[in-house]
Protein backbone atom coordinates (compact mmCIF):
# COMPACT_ATOMS: atom_id res chain seq x y z
CA UNK A 1 0.00 0.00 0.00
CA UNK A 2 1.27 3.28 -1.04
CA UNK A 3 0.30 6.24 1.92
CA UNK A 4 -0.15 9.95 0.80
CA UNK A 5 1.34 11.83 2.97
CA UNK A 6 0.21 15.51 2.02
CA UNK A 7 -2.11 16.21 -0.16
CA UNK A 8 -1.91 18.42 -3.44
CA UNK A 9 -5.25 19.45 -5.55
CA UNK A 10 -4.65 16.10 -7.67
CA UNK A 11 -5.24 14.13 -4.56
CA UNK A 12 -7.92 16.73 -3.68
CA UNK A 13 -10.08 15.70 -6.39
CA UNK A 14 -9.23 11.63 -5.62
CA UNK A 15 -10.56 13.08 -2.35
CA UNK A 16 -14.14 14.19 -3.65
CA UNK A 17 -14.46 11.76 -5.79
CA UNK A 18 -13.99 9.14 -2.73
CA UNK A 19 -16.37 11.13 -0.96
CA UNK A 20 -19.17 11.08 -3.87
CA UNK A 21 -19.21 7.11 -3.85
CA UNK A 22 -19.03 7.08 -0.49
CA UNK A 23 -22.09 9.20 -0.36
CA UNK A 24 -23.75 7.77 -3.13
CA UNK A 25 -23.26 4.33 -0.94
CA UNK A 26 -24.53 4.98 2.29
CA UNK A 27 -27.23 7.47 0.69
CA UNK A 28 -30.40 4.65 1.42
CA UNK A 29 -29.21 4.39 5.04
CA UNK A 30 -28.62 8.45 5.35
CA UNK A 31 -32.14 8.40 4.22
CA UNK A 32 -33.88 6.02 6.66
CA UNK A 33 -31.85 7.08 9.60
CA UNK A 34 -32.92 10.66 8.35
CA UNK A 35 -36.67 9.63 8.38
CA UNK A 36 -36.85 8.83 11.55
CA UNK A 37 -35.89 12.12 13.11
CA UNK A 38 -36.09 14.58 9.72
CA UNK A 39 -37.18 15.06 6.19
CA UNK A 40 -35.76 12.16 5.17
CA UNK A 41 -33.90 14.02 2.37
CA UNK A 42 -30.29 13.30 3.95
CA UNK A 43 -29.19 11.19 1.78
CA UNK A 44 -30.30 12.40 -1.27
CA UNK A 45 -29.05 15.81 -0.45
CA UNK A 46 -25.21 14.53 0.11
CA UNK A 47 -25.35 12.22 -2.75
CA UNK A 48 -26.60 14.82 -5.45
CA UNK A 49 -24.23 17.53 -3.21
CA UNK A 50 -20.73 15.52 -3.45
CA UNK A 51 -21.39 13.97 -6.76
CA UNK A 52 -21.72 17.91 -8.19
CA UNK A 53 -18.56 18.47 -5.97
CA UNK A 54 -16.89 16.05 -6.97
CA UNK A 55 -17.58 16.46 -10.72
CA UNK A 56 -16.58 20.55 -10.78
CA UNK A 57 -13.37 19.14 -8.75
CA UNK A 58 -11.97 17.47 -11.88
CA UNK A 59 -12.64 20.81 -13.95
CA UNK A 60 -10.86 23.10 -11.36
CA UNK A 61 -7.43 24.31 -12.57
CA UNK A 62 -4.63 25.33 -10.71
CA UNK A 63 -2.45 24.20 -8.03
CA UNK A 64 -4.27 26.12 -4.94
CA UNK A 65 -5.48 23.22 -2.44
CA UNK A 66 -7.47 26.46 -0.57
CA UNK A 67 -8.89 27.74 -3.54
CA UNK A 68 -10.28 24.13 -4.49
CA UNK A 69 -11.63 23.04 -1.20
CA UNK A 70 -12.99 27.05 -1.15
CA UNK A 71 -14.65 26.49 -4.95
CA UNK A 72 -16.72 22.93 -3.87
CA UNK A 73 -17.78 24.46 -1.09
CA UNK A 74 -19.49 26.87 -3.18
CA UNK A 75 -20.50 24.03 -5.45
CA UNK A 76 -22.01 22.35 -2.57
CA UNK A 77 -24.20 25.08 -1.93
CA UNK A 78 -25.90 25.43 -5.29
CA UNK A 79 -26.44 21.86 -5.53
CA UNK A 80 -27.10 20.81 -1.74
CA UNK A 81 -29.91 23.67 -0.69
CA UNK A 82 -30.35 22.02 2.25
CA UNK A 83 -29.43 22.89 6.16
CA UNK A 84 -27.02 20.12 6.17
CA UNK A 85 -25.62 21.06 2.69
CA UNK A 86 -25.34 24.96 3.71
CA UNK A 87 -23.40 23.84 7.23
CA UNK A 88 -21.18 22.30 4.97
CA UNK A 89 -20.68 24.57 2.60
CA UNK A 90 -19.88 26.99 5.12
CA UNK A 91 -17.55 24.98 6.59
CA UNK A 92 -15.48 24.24 3.28
CA UNK A 93 -15.68 27.32 2.13
CA UNK A 94 -14.42 29.29 5.53
CA UNK A 95 -11.70 25.93 5.35
CA UNK A 96 -10.30 26.76 1.93
CA UNK A 97 -10.24 30.55 2.97
CA UNK A 98 -7.66 29.79 5.21
CA UNK A 99 -5.64 27.54 3.03
CA UNK A 100 -5.70 29.90 0.15
CA UNK A 101 -2.15 30.13 -1.57
CA UNK A 102 -1.03 26.46 -0.65
CA UNK A 103 -0.25 23.97 -3.34
CA UNK A 104 0.41 21.15 -0.47
CA UNK A 105 -1.58 20.48 2.65
CA UNK A 106 0.49 18.65 5.74
CA UNK A 107 -1.29 17.35 9.01
CA UNK A 108 -1.39 20.90 10.48
CA UNK A 109 -2.92 22.30 7.27
CA UNK A 110 -5.70 19.63 7.54
CA UNK A 111 -6.02 20.11 11.78
CA UNK A 112 -6.69 23.55 10.65
CA UNK A 113 -8.91 22.75 7.95
CA UNK A 114 -11.46 20.76 10.51
CA UNK A 115 -10.74 23.23 13.47
CA UNK A 116 -12.08 26.17 10.87
CA UNK A 117 -14.90 24.30 9.32
CA UNK A 118 -16.17 22.93 13.06
CA UNK A 119 -16.23 26.48 14.07
CA UNK A 120 -18.36 27.86 10.93
CA UNK A 121 -20.79 25.14 11.21
CA UNK A 122 -20.68 26.29 15.19
CA UNK A 123 -21.86 29.60 13.99
CA UNK A 124 -24.07 29.06 11.49
CA UNK A 125 -25.93 25.92 13.22
CA UNK A 126 -25.83 28.00 16.02
CA UNK A 127 -24.86 24.39 17.99
CA UNK A 128 -22.07 23.02 19.73
CA UNK A 129 -20.59 19.89 20.96
CA UNK A 130 -23.56 17.75 23.03
CA UNK A 131 -26.22 19.17 21.14
CA UNK A 132 -26.25 15.30 19.30
CA UNK A 133 -25.15 17.19 15.24
CA UNK A 134 -22.18 16.60 13.37
CA UNK A 135 -20.41 18.61 15.50
CA UNK A 136 -19.84 15.70 18.14
CA UNK A 137 -17.84 13.65 15.47
CA UNK A 138 -16.28 16.78 14.18
CA UNK A 139 -15.00 18.35 17.07
CA UNK A 140 -13.43 15.34 18.77
CA UNK A 141 -11.82 14.56 14.90
CA UNK A 142 -10.64 17.82 14.25
CA UNK A 143 -9.04 17.88 18.14
CA UNK A 144 -7.38 14.81 17.51
CA UNK A 145 -6.18 15.87 14.28
CA UNK A 146 -4.43 18.56 15.49
CA UNK A 147 -2.58 16.76 18.61
CA UNK A 148 -1.50 14.33 15.94
CA UNK A 149 0.00 17.08 13.77
CA UNK A 150 1.64 18.33 16.94
CA UNK A 151 3.17 15.03 17.51
CA UNK A 152 4.28 15.31 14.03
CA UNK A 153 2.26 11.96 12.60
CA UNK A 154 2.10 11.61 9.15
CA UNK A 155 -1.95 12.58 7.29
CA UNK A 156 -2.55 8.99 7.16
CA UNK A 157 -1.89 8.18 10.54
CA UNK A 158 -3.15 11.43 12.27
CA UNK A 159 -6.26 11.01 10.22
CA UNK A 160 -6.87 7.59 11.57
CA UNK A 161 -6.86 8.98 15.26
CA UNK A 162 -9.49 11.60 14.01
CA UNK A 163 -11.97 9.08 12.72
CA UNK A 164 -11.69 7.01 15.86
CA UNK A 165 -12.25 9.85 17.33
CA UNK A 166 -15.50 10.74 15.63
CA UNK A 167 -16.11 7.44 15.86
CA UNK A 168 -16.59 7.63 19.64
CA UNK A 169 -18.14 11.08 19.89
CA UNK A 170 -21.62 9.27 17.22
CA UNK A 171 -21.13 6.47 19.96
CA UNK A 172 -21.19 8.92 22.65
CA UNK A 173 -23.99 10.90 21.89
CA UNK A 174 -26.61 8.37 20.39
CA UNK A 175 -28.36 7.98 23.43
CA UNK A 176 -28.69 11.94 24.29
CA UNK A 177 -31.92 13.82 22.95
CA UNK A 178 -31.54 15.74 20.19
CA UNK A 179 -31.80 19.33 20.89
CA UNK A 180 -31.30 21.54 17.62
CA UNK A 181 -32.44 21.92 14.59
CA UNK A 182 -35.96 19.96 13.05
CA UNK A 183 -34.36 16.73 15.02
CA UNK A 184 -34.67 19.10 18.47
CA UNK A 185 -38.66 18.67 17.73
CA UNK A 186 -38.35 15.30 18.69
CA UNK A 187 -36.64 15.87 21.74
CA UNK A 188 -36.21 12.71 24.05
CA UNK A 189 -37.81 10.28 21.39
CA UNK A 190 -34.13 10.44 19.55
CA UNK A 191 -32.21 8.77 22.69
CA UNK A 192 -31.13 5.39 20.80
CA UNK A 193 -30.71 6.63 17.45
CA UNK A 194 -27.61 8.16 15.91
CA UNK A 195 -27.75 11.66 14.83
CA UNK A 196 -28.06 11.86 10.88
CA UNK A 197 -25.24 14.58 10.23
CA UNK A 198 -23.11 12.92 12.85
CA UNK A 199 -23.62 9.66 11.10
CA UNK A 200 -23.06 11.46 7.90
CA UNK A 201 -20.30 13.46 9.30
CA UNK A 202 -18.34 9.94 10.33
CA UNK A 203 -19.20 8.53 6.94
CA UNK A 204 -17.35 11.36 5.40
CA UNK A 205 -14.27 10.98 7.46
CA UNK A 206 -13.67 7.31 7.13
CA UNK A 207 -14.14 8.03 3.36
CA UNK A 208 -11.07 10.77 3.10
CA UNK A 209 -9.35 8.34 5.27
CA UNK A 210 -9.63 5.52 2.19
CA UNK A 211 -8.95 8.38 -0.11
CA UNK A 212 -5.34 8.89 1.97
CA UNK A 213 -4.29 5.32 0.95
CA UNK A 214 -3.95 3.91 -2.00
CA UNK A 215 -3.41 0.59 -3.42
CA UNK A 216 -0.35 -0.11 -5.62
CA UNK A 217 -1.44 -0.94 -9.55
Amino acid sequence: MESVNGLDVAALKHVFAALAAAMEAHRDELTELDGRMGDGDLGLTLSRGFSAVAEAAQAFEGDDCGALIARMGQVMNKAASSTMGTLLAMGMMRAGKGLEGKSRLETADMAAALTTAAEAIKRVGRADVGDKTMLDCLVPAANALTAKAEEGASLPEAWQAAVAAAEAGLAETTDLPSKVGRAGWFGEKTRGIADPGARACVIMLQAVGGALTKERS
